[in-house]
């Protein structure tokens, strides 16, 4: 009997050293795919774009957000091609029953001028909802007329084979209000 509570203790503080490991170690994310951009309110507007996402994302399960350290770089987007700051991921709840719809979503900012330090506050590049790892990537752009609405600006969909299916990806996103937002 004291044998196998020895096997069940060693088990168990296998089982605890991987899971520390799990949360405290960034998994390397290297994604280059095509995405498509759409806006909502123009059905004829379909850009091709080609994102390349490289970094690190960092599984917090102490709080509530996730963390991605690296860059996204957009196609047809010049600022993609600096600096970014880290991304914070929170979870988005659907208003109501307050489920989780399993996207992450946060601010994407990007250094503004080659000397500017990354500390100075800039507009936000647009907004990101992701899932686990960056799967499903959907980025509103910050629209200087709009903001980042969802309904008005233009809408990056990462892996999205067409219009529809980049529409069907931002369908439970239209439940939660916080996802627009106007930083003009």
């Amino acid at each position: 009997m004291e044998r196998r509570s020895k096997y069940i203790f060693r088990a168990f503080m296998v089982l605890l050293i991987i899971f520390l490991i799990i949360i405290n170690v960034p998994f390397p994310i290297r994604i280059e795919t095509v995405a498509l951009e759409i806006k909502l309110d123009d059905p004829d507007y379909l850009q091709e774009r080609i994102v390349i996402i490289q970094g690190w994302y960092r599984i917090n399960v102490f709080v509530s957000h996730h963390e991605f350290r690296g860059k996204i770089e957009i196609s047809g987007y010049p600022q993609t091609q600096r600096e970014m700051h880290n991304l914070g991921l929170s979870p988005v709840h659907i208003i109501g029953g307050g489920s989780r719809t399993g996207f992450r979503f946060g601010l994407m900012f990007y250094v503004a001028d080659e000397g500017q330090s990354i500390y100075e506050p800039n507009p936000p590049f647009g907004l990101v909802h992701a899932r686990l790892f960056m799967r499903e990537l959907l980025i509103v752009v910050n629209d200087d007329d709009f903001g980042m609405s969802q309904t008005f600006s233009p809408v990056i969909a990462v892996g999205a084979d067409s219009r529809e299916d980049a529409i069907n990806r931002l369908i439970p996103l239209f439940f939660y209000p916080a996802s627009e937002f106007r930083f003009n």
